[in-house]
């Protein structure tokens, strides 16, 4: 009876992981597909050590419109003029880009 009680856990397993599943690729969907694509907002993620003026150097390094840029300089939404204006947003110093839904998170 103790072996079968310690291993109840394996029980659990298969649901959990269709839900980790579940969750992972929700929030792919949500905030990483579609980035980049012309003339769609999208949130770039910049370090939390950077300034506002760092922020607007590294965004003006790449082919986008300057939207928005939080009060302490992490985040800026910006509006790509070409389709491959972010495929070097990390040469930037941006951390990771979002997909516009996330552009929120500048307010």
């Amino acid at each position: 009876m103790n072996d079968r009680a310690g291993l109840a856990w394996i029980n659990w397993f298969p649901p959990l992981a269709v839900c980790a599943v579940g969750l992972f690729s929700t929030a792919w969907m949500t905030f990483f597909a579609g980035v980049g694509v012309a003339g769609e907002p999208v949130a770039l993620v910049f370090p939390p050590n950077w300034d506002r003026s760092n922020v607007f150097l590294g965004a003006a390094s790449l082919n986008v419109h300057i939207v928005d840029v939080d009060s302490n300089g992490t985040f800026a939404v910006v509006i790509p003029r070409t389709d491959d204006a972010l495929d070097r947003f990390r040469t930037s110093g941006a951390l990771l880009a979002l997909n516009s839904v996330a552009r929120t998170l500048c307010r």
